[in-house]
């Protein structure tokens, strides 16, 4: 796993000298990085020469501290970047085997999974903390508070990196003994040894898409395209209802419509704004998309794809056909992630971009106006689906 820099720092390839930022995450380690960056620790010829190059305004947020290094010069800066590399952790994997006699010794064992996993089926005498929660560093404290007790960081497997990344969070913290069980659970289960908890049968954990093969209809109520449209100086947002769909999915194929209402426009950021009502009646209009003798747009999905393998946290298949808005049909391809949801239903996410001039909706486009002004319009329009799909009964 590639660690973090400890502190990002924004540079300039020029030699000449530039304002430089420097956010840290915590103020407690401001006299760390003046002396990693100033060199310190370095002899006194050397010091003088970096300090005599540089002068410095800190900020301090609360949060974090910010250094604005002004006339540092940029070749200085970028000969002292390794100094501000975070080095790579070398973490302690081992054995089931090896677990135990540690813990025949005292090591204690985290399990670094959420708690109703922990309470199914745990290491004899382990204590949980979930590395997913953004309090795991106080649950571990509260825990453990020496720094240099024998720890021994377990998750399930070892297709999750749940106690790797515990480690580096404990080793950051100054844990001195921490220790992964290499395999987690699944290694201590396959090891004979014994496990505490209610051992209830888990459920496999769900890391890619399942079969989802049949008919699904749209849930136009619980379904939503979010739009965005920009120029150079704001930003507009809102919404659109679907009026219709339906999906087949066939193996690894798609297929199917989906409808939406254009009459169904409305914005959301100018909300409470006199503007408003003027954005939309504009957007409506055959400036754009001319709701009223266009009311609806259709998408037709013709070459569907499923991804192999098909992950449930990326976009796992990719859309493809055809839409027709305005009365031009134009193709349209974008990736897409279907996820399964607990009551047979299906969850569709995506989000594109799409350039309207392809519809003929061309209003403060440069490419087809000039003296535009304050008419101007980026053409670029993004798109957000959330569809919820039902599976059609037969």
């Amino acid at each position: 796993m590639k660690s973090p820099e400890k502190y990002p720092i924004g540079k300039s390839s020029a030699t000449t000298k530039h304002p430089t930022v420097i956010v840290l995450t915590t103020a407690g380690i401001l006299e760390k990085i003046f002396n990693d960056l100033l060199g310190f620790n370095k002899n006194q010829e050397q010091r003088s020469s970096l300090l005599s190059a540089s002068s410095f305004q800190v900020v301090d947020i609360g949060a974090a501290v910010i250094i604005l290094m002004l006339n540092y010069p940029a070749k200085m800066m970028l000969h002292t970047l390794p100094l501000l590399q975070e080095e790579p952790m070398e973490i302690i994997r081992i054995t089931a085997g090896e677990a135990q006699e540690k813990m025949n010794r005292g090591a204690l064992p985290i399990h670094t999974l959420p708690a109703d996993h922990f309470c199914r089926l745990h290491l004899p005498g382990a204590r949980n903390a979930c590395v997913y929660q953004v309090s795991f560093i106080g649950d571990i404290k509260t825990i453990v508070a020496q720094h240099d007790q024998p720890l021994i960081l377990y998750g399930s497997s070892n297709h999750s990196q749940d106690a790797e990344v515990a480690a580096e969070k404990l080793v950051r913290e100054g844990y001195q003994k921490v220790f992964v069980l290499d395999g987690g659970l699944d290694a201590w289960q396959a090891a004979g040894l014994p496990v505490e908890g209610d051992k209830m049968p888990q459920p496999d954990p769900a890391t890619h898409l399942p079969n989802v093969d049949g008919i699904y209809k749209l849930d136009t109520a619980a379904s939503l395209v979010g739009w965005a449209g920009r120029n150079q100086n704001s930003k507009h947002f809102g919404t659109l209802q679907l009026k219709s769909g339906q999906i087949q999915i066939e193996g690894k194929g798609i297929s199917g419509h989906l409808v939406v209402d254009m009459e169904s426009m409305e914005n959301i950021n100018l909300a409470g704004n006199d503007l408003q009502p003027v954005l939309i009646a504009h957007l409506k209009s055959d400036d754009f998309f001319f709701t009223k003798l266009f009311p609806t747009a259709t998408f037709t999905i013709e070459e569907g794809r499923i991804a192999d393998p098909a992950s449930l946290t990326a976009a796992n298949c990719q859309l493809q056909g055809s839409l027709t808005l305005r009365a031009v049909s134009r193709e349209l391809a974008f990736p897409a992630t279907i996820t399964p949801r607990d009551n047979g239903n299906l969850g569709v996410e995506a989000h594109y971009d799409l350039d309207r001039t392809l519809w003929n909706i061309i209003y403060g486009s440069s490419r087809f106006f000039e003296h535009l002004g304050m008419h101007t319009v980026f053409e670029t329009i993004s798109i957000e689906l959330r569809l919820v799909l039902e599976p059609l009964k037969e």
